[in-house]
């Protein structure tokens, strides 16, 4: 169907590769799933590969916490906005997130009393970058 409505560029094997890879190892084999809209494959795993909750690793927990705990939203926003702009000045982050520049001047002080941004260079051409 795919192929013949110009979805797929060719006829391949991913599927069947899927359902032999599930028969290699003992897992059990893989159901579609249909919906209104959707086609689902549903491979069942051995154990369960959902991340750990909040609370359930006693060695990460303690660290990444209170690092990753209350940086949401805004803060979080801001903070992929330097990752991919290394040296991003405030006008261009204000911009980015759709806040005026004293919103975006208020959530980069948060984050550099946080220790996880940092200002380098002069005031009119320095900018912002995640802490090393």
């Amino acid at each position: 169907m795919f192929f013949k409505s110009g979805l797929m560029e060719a006829w391949g094997r991913g599927i069947a590769n899927i359902f032999d890879e599930c028969e290699k190892y003992g897992l059990p084999t893989p159901e579609f799933k249909v919906g209104h809209k959707i086609v689902t494959l549903v491979i069942r795993f051995k154990n369960s590969i959902t991340p750990h909750r909040k609370g359930d690793d006693p060695v990460n927990d303690p660290v990444n916490d209170p690092v990753n705990g209350p940086v949401k939203g805004v803060l979080k926003d801001i903070l992929e906005i330097i990752k991919n702009n290394p040296g991003i000045q405030k006008p261009a982050i204000a911009a980015h997130i759709g806040k005026s520049e004293a919103t975006a001047k208020r959530n980069l002080k948060q984050l550099v009393e946080r220790n996880l941004i940092e200002y380098k260079g002069s005031d009119k051409t320095g900018g912002y970058y995640l802490k090393e």
